[in-house]
């Protein structure tokens, strides 16, 4: 069975005088159902199904149907070895991925935000052909679209609470004034950074994945704390980035851009599957998109 994810995205359209984000994405989807992409530079063909539902709450769930093309290819069948078919040079094999988009245009507040979630099968995504697709449709509008990954916090919970945080990295900025004047002379206190790196024990290391998921769980009440995790006297530093111990590896997240970190979230097992093409059900994908969205917007209406 292959690994099926959902991934979170925030669309944001900046400058003035554009109509409203909902709009401009609608129209989007309505133009890639009558006309397909045809991206010759990558071998990319990405079209929109003609089943765009409109789940209410300013929701529609839609299946990006996407692959390459460019090259022959032989189908065997698994069973017996044999030739199945030949596909042809100018053939493309279609994957379906879903996707749910959430643009409230009567909401003042967002007119100009929106959330999409999109799914990945194993390796395979489209979030870059349609991210390109959907920043040029922006910009032929006279609008600038931004998008980015958008975290919700029960997936940096999950990291810190099944994963070892091995090191902290302060950073900061700029080299103190005290020590360019002193040791550097003449040196501009931006030539650099400097940085505080602290190797955690295991326990030492669970108590802190404890401290940074009470800050982030509180940032946004009357009892939040000023912007820093912890104070430490004569070192002012500006970000804090983490080293986490993942399945062998490690992988570094940077508590003030959460917006790089990939948050990716498996939902295999959670999805029913056509026995017939062995993809999931569109009814799952969209029950647990839909799940995930009203995580999203609780936590954007809390911090936005």
């Amino acid at each position: 069975m292959h690994k099926h994810y959902l991934t979170p995205y925030i669309l944001e359209v900046t400058g003035d005088g554009c109509p409203p984000l909902a709009d401009i994405i609608w129209a989007f989807l309505k133009g890639r159902r009558d006309a397909p992409l045809l991206d010759e530079d990558n071998n990319f063909l990405l079209r929109v199904h003609p089943d765009i539902r409109d789940v209410g709450s300013f929701t529609r769930f839609i299946t990006l149907e996407a692959g390459r093309y460019g090259y022959a290819a032989e189908l065997v069948n698994t069973v017996d070895n044999r030739r199945s078919y030949m596909r042809r040079i100018n053939e493309a094999e279609l994957l379906p991925f879903s996707a749910l988009f959430w643009a409230p245009s009567s909401n003042m507040r967002f007119r100009n935000k929106a959330i999409l979630i999109l799914e990945r099968i194993g390796n395979e995504g489209i979030k870059g052909v349609l991210g390109r697709d959907i920043i040029d449709f922006f910009r032929r509008q006279g609008c600038k679209l931004e998008m980015d990954y958008l975290m919700p916090d029960s997936f940096l919970s999950a990291i810190l609470s099944s994963h070892r945080i091995s090191k902290i990295r302060l950073i900061k900025h700029s080299i103190p004034t005290d020590f360019a004047d002193e040791r550097l002379r003449d040196w501009d206190t931006h030539g650099g950074t400097l940085e505080m790196i602290l190797n955690l024990k295991q326990g030492f290391s669970e108590r802190i994945s404890r401290s940074i998921m009470a800050y982030f769980r509180n940032r946004n009440s009357a009892s939040s704390p000023d912007g820093t995790f912890w104070r430490i006297n004569s070192f002012d530093y500006d970000n804090i980035k983490i080293e986490v111990d993942i399945g062998g590896g490690k992988r570094t997240i940077d508590l003030a851009d959460l917006k790089k970190v990939n948050p990716s979230i498996l939902v295999s097992e959670r999805l029913d599957y056509n026995n017939q093409n062995g993809l999931p059900t569109r009814e799952s994908i969209l029950r647990e998109a839909a799940r995930l969205l009203e995580e999203l917007k609780e936590e954007l209406l809390i911090s936005r």
